[in-house]
């Protein structure tokens, strides 16, 4: 807003400058305004005002007096619009320098936010590889868990068949055992028949003949 306003006041100064000029109008420009009144007046007739005109405008002006005063009051006018516009340009300059430090700082903060973007990416990254890493030795745990229950169900299993196994194996030689013993029971029988009978005979008196 100060900037506007020294504008206004640099652009009310050099109005000011140039109507103060124009109202000190030079002679060449009197002439050029007297002639441009008397277009419609005929140059070729001798009693022609144009003539008398021309011959009063062809004069040499008279030297101009010496005005301190206005000269004073013009270079203090000049001045004031030097001032005015050393002020508006260091204005702009200011507003240069601001714009800078403003577009600085906003490029700084486009960099902080682009690092802790940077940073929330690395971090998640971080997490989501330790949360891969957790599951992936949970699942390794399970599996680990899963193979020695396995392990232990066949080991269970194999001593459950080994057992029958065996049960079976004593139950058949258990049954072969009682067979073998009743083969002897009824050998011994037999021999102990045998032997009896061969007692008898032995014991017997010899047949008598009836011839």
């Amino acid at each position: 807003m100060k900037a506007v306003g020294l504008l206004i006041a640099l652009t009310l100064v050099s109005t000011q400058v140039v109507a103060f000029e124009l109202s000190d109008l030079d002679p060449t420009y009197k002439k050029s305004a007297i002639r441009r009144g008397l277009r419609s007046i005929d140059p070729t007739k001798p009693d022609s005002p144009s003539r008398i005109t021309d011959n009063y405008l062809n004069q040499r002006p008279p030297a101009p007096l010496p005005d301190p005063i206005g000269r004073t009051r013009e270079l203090e006018q000049q001045r004031k619009v030097q001032e005015l516009q050393t002020e508006v340009e260091q204005l702009r300059l200011e507003a240069k320098q601001r714009a800078a430090a403003q577009r600085q700082a906003q490029a700084q903060q486009a960099i902080q936010a682009q690092i802790k973007q940077e940073e929330t990416k690395r971090a998640e990254a971080e997490r989501q590889a330790k949360l891969k890493q957790e599951e992936t030795r949970k699942q390794e745990e399970a599996r680990k868990q899963e193979e020695t229950e396995q392990i232990a169900q066949r080991k269970r299993e194999d001593e459950e068949r080994t057992a029958q196994r065996e049960q079976a194996q004593q139950q058949r030689l258990n049954e072969q055992q009682r067979k073998h013993e009743l083969e002897m029971k009824k050998i011994e029988a037999i021999g102990s028949l045998f032997k009896a009978l061969s007692d008898a005979n032995k014991n017997r008196p010899p047949p008598t003949s009836t011839y």
